[in-house]
């Protein structure tokens, strides 16, 4: 195992204590080893993201998609 050492400002490292706890980890080390796992597993790459957004843009173009407020409601549901 390889140790490593981050430097977080004071508002970062309370956040960060707040998430770990909301989310029921044994402490902010464990939540933040989960961040870097969770981002180290997403395999997505630059041009996949690139011909998401043109998607996107073609489908407002056409049109389609949603409006802010029925996005805003849809949004408002999951809480």
């Amino acid at each position: 195992m390889v140790e490593k050492v981050i430097t977080l400002t004071d508002e970062q490292n309370r956040r960060a204590e707040t998430l770990a706890r909301e989310l029921g980890y044994e402490n902010t080390d464990a939540y933040l080893r989960a961040v870097i796992e969770d981002a180290l597993a997403d395999d997505i790459t630059t041009a996949e993201v690139l011909d998401a957004v043109k998607d996107g843009i073609r489908e407002a173009r056409r049109g389609g998609g949603l409006s802010v407020e029925e996005f805003r409601r849809r949004m408002a549901q999951d809480d």
